[in-house]
C-alpha cells in the first residue's frame, strides 16, 4: 500500500493461502490481492502463518489495517469457514463470495 493517501479503501479483496514447506514445516503463507478505486490490482501482503485459522486470518486483517487500510466491499476466497468468520468480523458490512475457481475445483475433484 502506497503512501497517497489513496489505499485506504480497496473495494475488491481477493485472500488466499498457499502451504509451503519451509525447512521441514509447511506453512501457509497467506495473501491478499485488491483492486483499489482506479480499478488496479495491487498485492496487499504475503505473510507466513502457523496455520489457517480464524485467529491467524484476524491478526492477518489487522496487520492490513495497521497499514491503513480501512474498507472493503467485498472479499472473495475459498470456503474456508475460519476465513469467512474473520471477514464478518474484521471487514463490517463486507460481503463474501466464494471464488469460482475454487468452486470448480471442489466440484470437479
Amino acid at each position: 500500500m502506497g503512501d497517497d493517501g489513496d489505499d485506504e479503501e480497496y473495494p475488491f479483496l481477493w485472500i488466499d493461502a498457499l502451504y509451503q514447506k519451509v525447512r521441514v514445516v509447511s506453512v501457509a503463507v497467506m495473501i491478499a490481492c485488491g483492486v483499489n478505486p482506479a480499478g488496479s490490482r495491487e498485492i496487499l501482503a504475503v505473510e507466513p502463518m502457523f496455520d489457517e485459522s480464524e485467529d491467524s486470518w484476524r491478526v492477518f486483517f489487522r496487520k492490513l489495517k495497521a497499514r491503513g487500510m480501512k474498507r472493503t466491499a467485498l472479499c472473495v476466497s475459498d470456503a474456508h469457514a475460519g476465513l469467512q468468520a474473520a471477514v464478518r468480523k474484521e471487514w463490517l458490512g463486507a460481503s463474501w463470495q466464494r471464488c469460482k475457481v475454487h468452486f470448480m475445483r471442489n466440484i470437479t475433484s
